[in-house]
């Protein structure tokens, strides 16, 4: 009797582990011009935990130099997640909008549009969930953003603005970036 306590004890111990034990995984992005040509590079290294995780965002010129590196905290709240503690926040609801400032102080309007189907090269997307977002500053730049289920990018598209077009995807692995 002593023994299977002994062992029911261990058990439990390792599954509780286990739940709380990080998964990481990588994403690749290329980044195009209104010309579809290749621009740059993203690599999305995630790690997960059970209601958090940590993205670090690579960012390479179209030789597949390292630009920069950022960071993002995103944690999962609802039906969606908060970005980095700020006010960045998504949710997949019916009909919600929200608003908040970004770093530049500018206003930010980011709206659920529904589930939408895309296919990128080879790979199709069913079910994924799509944001508008605007910046309502000077620049007032539009974009489309595409997400999976899990709320990582799959496509991210400029719709308008004082910006050049572009257009991240999703991609498989990309050889050379380190």
């Amino acid at each position: 009797m002593k023994n299977l306590f002994i062992f029911l004890t261990l058990c439990l111990l390792f599954s509780s582990c286990n739940k709380n034990r990080e998964s990481s995984k990588s994403y690749y992005f290329k980044i195009y011009d209104t010309d579809n040509n290749v621009k740059g590079y993203f690599k999305r290294v995630i790690v997960s935990e059970t209601n958090r995780r940590v993205d670090t965002i690579y960012r390479y010129d179209k030789n597949k130099e390292l630009q920069n590196t950022r960071i993002e905290e995103v944690k999962s709240i609802n039906k969606g997640i908060k970005i980095n503690d700020e006010n960045e926040y998504l949710t997949a609801a019916v009909d919600s909008c929200y608003n908040y400032k970004n770093d530049s102080s500018d206003n930010v309007e980011i709206c659920y549009l529904g589930l939408s189907s895309l296919s990128i090269n080879s790979s199709n997307y069913e079910d994924v969930f799509k944001f508008s977002v605007s910046e309502l500053g000077v620049d007032g730049i539009a974009k489309d953003r595409y997400f999976d289920n899990n709320f990582i990018l799959v496509r991210e598209e400029f719709k308008e603005g004082l910006l050049d077009y572009y257009r991240i995807d999703r991609t498989d692995k990309i050889d050379g970036l380190k």
